[in-house]
């Protein structure tokens, strides 16, 4: 479990940190709340990917991660009550895991909210004090202390544990690597006062960039779908960001709704309907946003030219996100999913950004020659268009680039030997640039 840190010791104690090489899952045998509980047995009772929860373990994320295990969450008497969750501890180690994990909470007001969900993954990292941060970030700093920062910003869904292959790669080349998870995700527990809309998330990301010393410091930001859309920003903003790198990015895409009218009109929706709508559309059950993820060999769509290596972790892949993602909506409730989706500019801030700003901060902006690159999915069923040449408007013609994969919105999981050289390469020359 994460452990507290205060501003003024963050710095030091983390930079040594290594993330976590393992998520260790042992659920408990606990009921969820019929608030969260799934929306229609039949539904799901035939689904096996409700019926089990993975750990994903790709020598990715380390040595001891060679094994897939399953670990069943549903147990016999599920169709008499769909709403029970029970799993038994294979070893004596998971049985001692948890039992520290549980040590841990109760030394931890933080993590004493932590009943359900999350109470039962154990991932490294630290948690900003509560006495002097707004936001209690969840957070981990790895990689080399000395070498050039580079930021990492998830996106709408998941939470921070979906970067630890391109972490791992990051900390190889000699980069020091910040990730961390936004408010309402993963170990970033949600606070009823958050409105999860843009200036929030800048203000969380600026609060922690201070609390750990780096509010002067020069860095690289690597924002995933909605977390592009919080990385663009924090690049107009900041003139500390000497590159931004875009993954499957919102901000200036197509949305699945078909249009912007259409988009405007279902936010519009979402704003007056919250609770309502974090229920129905996002409950822990849920598995059609972890499906427009991640290809399987099965899928009719699937596409020819990504590795068969790939190809083949595709339904695992799905397994593992869908634990992680399940425990943190145990954890945070939908709300923060459905808060975002009614307030982020996510089909829109490049267009705003373009009306907003005077020609004056455009041309300055353009002036900075900031590299900007969007890596994407090519058979990705989340953004269907990234708007590549709003970017190139906002930003500068020349400074633009864009290259494609095979794959959908995790491309760069899935396929992660084929994209990650890619964005360290652009890393490295956008560094040296700045230099």
């Amino acid at each position: 479990m994460p452990e507290k840190a205060s501003p003024s010791s963050s710095h030091n104690s983390s930079s040594t940190n290594t993330p976590s090489t393992s998520p260790k899952v042992t659920r408990k045998n606990s009921p969820r709340s019929s608030s969260r509980s799934r929306t229609s047995s039949a539904s799901h009772s035939s689904n096996d990917e409700q019926r089990e929860l993975y750990v994903c373990d790709y020598d990715f994320v380390g040595s001891s991660l060679q094994n897939l295990q399953p670990i069943n969450q549903v147990d016999d008497n599920s169709s008499k009550n769909n709403d029970k969750i029970n799993s038994t501890d294979t070893t004596d180690s998971n049985i001692n895991n948890n039992n520290n994990i549980e040590g841990t909470k109760n030394n931890n007001k933080n993590a004493n909210k932590r009943t359900k969900g999350l109470g039962h993954l154990e991932f490294d990292g630290k948690v900003l004090d509560a006495a002097t941060s707004v936001y209690q970030t969840r957070y981990t700093l790895s990689g080399n202390s000395d070498g050039h920062l580079c930021v990492l910003i998830h996106g709408f869904g998941g939470f921070s544990y979906m970067f630890e292959p391109l972490e791992k790669s990051l900390e190889e080349a000699g980069v020091q690597v910040l990730k961390y998870d936004l408010a309402g995700r993963g170990y970033t527990i949600h606070q009823k006062d958050h409105l999860y809309d843009l200036e929030m998330y800048i203000d969380q990301l600026n609060e922690l960039l201070k609390a750990l010393g780096f509010a002067d410091r020069k860095y690289a930001v690597i924002g995933l779908s909605m977390g592009a859309t919080i990385a663009s920003a924090v690049t107009v903003r900041d003139s500390n960001v000497v590159a931004n790198c875009l993954i499957a990015p919102t901000g200036n895409s197509t949305p699945p709704t078909g249009g912007q009218r259409s988009w405007s009109f279902a936010q519009s929706a979402f704003k007056w309907c919250l609770p309502v709508v974090s229920r129905m559309m996002f409950a822990p059950s849920s598995t059609g946003y972890i499906k427009a993820d991640f290809v399987t060999i099965d899928d009719n769509d699937n596409d020819d030219e990504m590795p068969t290596e790939s190809l083949n972790r595709g339904e695992d892949l799905r397994k593992w996100s869908l634990g992680w993602n399940s425990a943190s909506l145990e954890e945070n409730t939908g709300l923060p999913l459905a808060a975002s989706a009614a307030r982020m500019p996510i089909a829109s801030f490049i267009s705003s950004c373009l009306t907003s700003q005077t020609e004056k901060e455009l041309l300055a902006l353009r002036a900075r020659n900031l590299p900007v690159k969007l890596f994407c999915g090519r058979s990705d069923k989340v953004i269907n268009d990234p708007g590549v040449d709003g970017y190139k408007d906002l930003f500068g013609q020349e400074n633009v680039a864009h290259e494609t994969f095979p794959g959908r919105h995790c491309f760069f999981i899935q396929s992660h030997e084929m994209v990650n050289p890619k964005i360290i390469h652009f890393l490295h020359s956008a560094f040296s640039k700045s230099s």
